[in-house]
């Protein structure tokens, strides 16, 4: 997917903003070691009970793994965002405005609220139902990179022509993002 789309993505973004999305990427999933084998731990137990035939006590380790999974999303949320906060101190941020890019990685915190719904991975991998979790990423994976291409190309989320008024998206009638101004409006 990601062959296919980075071309685009450096056309669309520019190589600065598409590498301080990588970076920004590659560092919110070490926000996952903070869940401390919480995941590792409902496996195990699920495995168990799902290897006994008990329903009822499934249901049970689900509820009990995902009220265990809030103060954990809730300590991954905080530490999201205090590092959205500290990104102009710790990355060199080029040309790239420090607003731009720290709300870039508060939306990248709010993706970390759905960690709680982990606890159905965890189910899926316990009755050996790993092919579900790997189809269902892979299409998370496409409609994501469908969704941020879409962005991309009608400059979504970019502070540079948005916000600049002699560069006002339709400003210039070979803007491309002229003719999805004129289908919306």
């Amino acid at each position: 997917i990601g062959f296919v789309s980075t071309p685009w993505l450096l056309r669309w973004l520019g190589s600065e903003r598409l590498g301080m999305h990588r970076v920004l990427l590659g560092s919110f999933t070490y926000f996952g070691f903070l869940a401390l084998g919480v995941d590792g731990a409902l496996l195990a137990h699920l495995a168990n009970e799902i290897g006994r035939g008990e329903r009822n006590r499934v249901a049970r380790l689900l509820a009990a793994g995902f009220r265990a999974y809030l103060p954990v999303t809730f300590v991954i949320v905080v530490a999201g965002l205090v590092y959205s906060l500290c990104i102009p101190h710790i990355l060199v941020l080029g040309s790239l405005s420090t607003a731009e890019v720290v709300m870039g990685a508060v939306v990248m915190t709010g993706n970390l609220l759905w960690t709680p719904l982990t606890v159905f991975r965890a189910l899926a991998d316990a009755e050996q139902r790993g092919y579900l979790v790997k189809n269902l990423l892979t299409l998370q994976s496409i409609l994501l990179t469908g969704c941020f291409l879409a962005a991309a190309r009608t400059g979504l989320g970019t502070a540079r022509p948005v916000f600049s008024p002699r560069h006002r998206p339709g400003a210039h009638p070979d803007d491309p993002r002229h003719a999805w101004l004129a289908r919306i409006s």
